[in-house]
């Protein structure tokens, strides 16, 4: 009988520390402040290219300021239930030209603060012919402050 009890407790015990793990870990993607950045993308100018930045809001509706640096660079207002839109110019948010790149080199300047005043969902588009990157970009109240990088040596 204590062995049963005992083991109903583990089972109850792990499944608890389990679900408030997931419970930390999940983010619904809303939040009032945002970094972000956009990896290079196909460098060709005889091709439509754009980065464009999505916001959607709930009941609520405010001012979405977008910043480079102390630089305010956008301002829009995002409207209940709709998506409104941003294009970031390429200069901006662009790393750099691929053939410019090198080993370990530090992209300096080229993030973006979002921040708004009601909780918004932000996602972005990296868009050339052939190639497009898309994302959520998650706020900063759901990132953490511990990661692990993966590299190769």
């Amino acid at each position: 009988m204590n062995k049963l009890i005992l083991y109903f407790f583990l089972i109850i015990t792990f499944r608890y520390s389990i679900n408030s793990y997931e419970v930390k870990a999940q983010s619904n993607g809303r939040g009032t402040e945002f970094w972000c950045s956009f990896p290079n993308n196909r460098n060709d100018i005889f091709v439509l290219r754009y980065i464009r930045l999505y916001f959607t809001s709930g009941n609520n509706s405010g001012d979405v300021r977008i910043y480079k640096g102390d630089s305010l660079i956008g301002l829009v207002k995002a409207k209940p239930f709709e998506v409104t839109t941003f294009d970031v110019p390429i200069d901006i948010a662009q790393v750099t030209p691929i053939s410019s790149l090198k080993n370990d080199l530090v992209f300096k300047n080229k993030a973006l603060f979002i921040t708004s005043d009601y909780p918004i969902t932000v996602y972005g588009m990296n868009r050339s012919l052939q190639s497009s990157d898309g994302m959520l970009i998650l706020p900063l109240e759901s990132l953490g402050d511990e990661y692990i990088f993966p590299s190769y040596s």
